[in-house]
């Protein structure tokens, strides 16, 4: 009886050892999914939030003078514009496209990653309108973190966590 005892610590120990294994690739692994997903978290930023005018707050995107909503002058200033400028809507940071075109993800570590804009209005945004004018919402974060990262992570611990070197 003590023997048998003995042989399943083993087989416990050994499953021990390979989820010690996939804990020490999960961190990697979260990072792969946000990089892989980038344009989809990039296109929250974009659509569910800079175009809807608002700062990561929800407030409206305003500047030292500006109100955050369009002006009439704006609107007829706007002919060429992606998306129209119509007096009373909100910002939506979409006049000749380069600013969305040109955003990137970059990861900061395996928890954390930042959004920037490789065209050359980044320096310019940023002093409009402060240094976290890219930062995700609270409610988009915890989004991109419902539907795109915890899923794939738990399936890659489903499928990962009897495999020995991951």
């Amino acid at each position: 009886m003590l023997k048998a005892f003995f042989k399943t610590m083993d087989v416990i120990d050994k499953h021990l050892e390979t989820l010690r294994q996939v804990e020490d690739n999960i961190e990697d692994y979260a990072k792969k999914i946000v990089l892989e997903n980038s344009d989809e978290i990039i296109s929250i930023l974009q659509d569910k939030q800079l175009g809807e005018g608002q700062y990561w707050t929800g407030r409206p995107l305003k500047w030292q003078s500006g109100t955050g909503y369009y002006a009439k002058s704006t609107a007829y200033l706007s002919a060429s514009a992606i998306k129209p400028k119509i007096a009373g809507e909100p910002y939506n940071f979409e006049w000749s496209g380069s600013t969305f075109a040109s955003m990137v993800l970059k990861t900061e570590n395996t928890k954390t990653y930042s959004i920037f804009s490789r065209d050359g209005k980044m320096e310019f945004l940023k002093k409009t309108y402060g240094d976290k004018l890219f930062k995700l919402s609270n409610e988009n974060n915890k989004w991109v973190n419902e539907n795109i990262i915890e899923p794939k992570l738990a399936k890659f611990i489903e499928d990962n966590w009897w495999q020995i070197g991951i």
